[in-house]
């Protein structure tokens, strides 16, 4: 979104994945969720290069709550997930918004979010109903070509590594193929 925010003119269309505006705040933001460690103390092996000021989820219960959604995946996904979890930050939480412009308006091509149902850090956890598409249409997008929403049904944050992400990955391409795209 930063792109096309600070940039419309760069991209022919837009398909964001676990980011929509809402109506609420960041509910994600509750760091007491995602069980942060200084990355380098958490595992030296793992992270060698990582100074302070980068955090890693603990524990696998952390990366299930804040990446994916009860059910809806492998058990063995969510070790993958915690095998090759990345750390963040503690900059990010800082300028987590600093990335959008304000040229966003300026942008005319298709815009696509798609979201998990139960993503946590985008709508703490309930996704259904808490975004405005006539808002999002009409005062922060209104000159893009089409603007749609995808909530994945039984999804979180982890798109992709859920039981049912090609159903989400097929309405993203059948909205790019309808925008020629």
């Amino acid at each position: 979104m930063g792109l096309i925010t600070n940039h419309p003119t760069l991209s022919s269309g837009v398909v964001a994945t676990g980011f929509l505006y809402t109506n609420i705040p960041l509910p994600g933001l509750n760091l007491g969720t995602w069980g942060f460690e200084y990355a380098h103390e958490h595992n030296p092996r793992l992270f060698p290069d990582h100074g302070s000021g980068y955090l890693v989820s603990a524990t696998p219960s952390n990366v299930q709550l804040n990446f994916l959604k009860k059910g809806s995946f492998e058990p063995t996904l969510l070790d993958y997930a915690y095998k090759i979890r990345q750390p963040i930050a503690v900059s990010e939480f800082k300028s987590l918004t600093s990335g959008f412009g304000t040229e966003g308006a300026k942008f005319e091509g298709p815009l696509h979010f798609v979201v998990g149902e139960g993503d946590y850090g985008v709508c703490g956890g309930d996704c259904k109903g808490s975004y405005d598409l006539a808002v999002i249409k009409g005062v922060i997008h209104p000159k893009a070509k089409e603007v749609g929403v995808l909530v994945q049904p039984g999804t979180g944050h982890g798109l992709t590594l859920s039981k049912n992400a090609t159903a989400g990955w097929k309405v993203s391409f059948d909205f790019l193929g309808r925008n020629g795209l």
